[in-house]
């Protein structure tokens, strides 16, 4: 309940990163009830950036999609690791997981289809919104970057200006 009142309200109003993790936090605890010892996450920020305002709802697609694509088929020893970091003047927000990850064409569709604004068969639509909504708001050099090795990992690295 707690997590669908915050995704209500903070759908209309910019967050800090502290909020927007408190957001991730609660998904995550739902899922480690789901999952019973098969997922795990650790959450780690910069303490400059906690409140550091953003764009809401960036960050739980995102690992959303970690979990349902990444984790869900794994049968022990999920994890997913949330690093908010201040970098070459950019707020740098990676989510890793190490679930199933994705082969060379499957990483080249999605890197193709979150930057094609204008494609309308996408199976990809929460990277897509989250990219563009950042692309839109900070400008093109922000926004989303994937790396991916088939049953390894997959990183999405999401990239703000940091205005201090």
């Amino acid at each position: 309940v707690q997590l669908l009142r915050r995704n209500v309200h903070a759908s209309s109003e910019i967050l800090t990163i502290s909020e927007e993790l408190e957001l991730v936090e609660c998904y995550m605890k739902i899922q480690q009830y789901r999952f019973i010892k098969r997922i795990h996450y650790k959450i780690t920020c910069n303490e400059k950036l906690k409140q550091y305002k953003i764009l809401p709802l960036l960050l739980q697609p995102i690992v959303e999609n970690a979990v349902i694509h990444g984790l869900e088929m794994k049968r022990g020893g999920g994890v997913i690791a949330i690093n908010v970091l201040l970098k070459d003047s950019c707020c740098i927000i990676r989510v890793y997981d190490n679930g199933s990850g994705m082969n060379e064409k499957e990483l080249h569709d999605v890197r193709a289809q979150i930057s094609d604004f204008n494609c309308l068969d996408r199976t990809q639509i929460g990277l897509v919104n989250v990219n563009q909504r950042i692309k839109l708001f900070y400008g093109n050099e922000y926004g989303i970057e994937i790396d991916s090795i088939e049953n390894k990992f997959t990183t999405v690295t999401i990239k703000l200006p940091y205005l201090s």
